[in-house]
């Protein structure tokens, strides 16, 4: 005997087959748009790309910050170089005549301004009253005198025993007033009260005047006990 399930068309038969799996077309549905979205970027993942971009930025203002400061110094540098450069100019001319004339006072110089043998013994000063020294052994040549010698030889006669000898030299002869100018005089010798005597007494000594100084040319004394002296 037939069932009734039988006697029905295919499409209205009840199937007592059950499916593997329930669901729902709705649920599906919503599966497949799920899956269909597209993945949300992770926020905290796109922060290195816009510190790349934002460090790319910064380095590009800092470079036209500082090609616009080098413009800058070139453009206000140029006019300083110019007006120091003209100050300095000017500054040497106005100095050129001053150094000039002593650059022209230093050449007309005589040599001997520049080669002289320094005397500097405090016994030969006027000064000095112990005894004895001589200058019968001297070195011909030019001598300048300094302290405590002094800074010439002395200009009027000197007492028996003064600067350190029995028989004080002194100058007789006037010195040269002009730079550069030379002089002639005599180194009179005070012997026994005669001021001036010939014996003892040496001819012919020069002076130079070198500016600040004065020089001597010199030479040995014809005796001992008998010296040169200084003030």
């Amino acid at each position: 005997m037939s069932s009734n399930n039988e006697l029905l068309p295919a499409s209205t038969r009840v199937s007592y087959i059950q499916p593997q799996y329930l669901s729902d077309d709705r649920q599906m549905q919503q599966y497949q748009q799920m899956r269909q979205q597209p993945r949300k970027t992770d926020p905290f993942q796109s922060l290195p790309s816009v510190d790349v971009k934002n460090n790319s930025v910064q380095q590009r203002t800092i470079m036209m910050i500082v090609a616009d400061t080098l413009v800058g110094l070139v453009v206000c540098g140029v006019p300083l170089a110019v007006i120091s450069s003209l100050y300095v100019q000017t500054k040497n001319n106005s100095n050129g005549t001053t150094n000039t004339a002593s650059n022209t006072s230093t050449s007309s110089l005589p040599s001997q301004c520049s080669s002289y043998t320094i005397n500097a013994e405090s016994t030969r000063n006027t000064g000095y009253t112990t005894c004895c020294y001589c200058d019968n052994s001297l070195a011909t040549g030019w001598y300048r005198f300094i302290s405590p010698a002094g800074t010439q030889l002395a200009t009027s006669p000197l007492s028996q025993g003064y600067c350190g000898t029995s028989y004080p030299g002194w100058f007789n002869g006037s010195f040269p007033t002009t730079v550069g100018g030379l002089t002639t005089g005599t180194v009179c010798v005070n012997y026994g009260g005669n001021l001036c005597y010939s014996t003892f007494s040496v001819t012919s000594i020069l002076v130079t005047n070198c500016g600040d100084f004065y020089i001597f040319y010199l030479r040995a004394m014809p005796s001992c006990n008998s010296r040169y002296c200084t003030a």
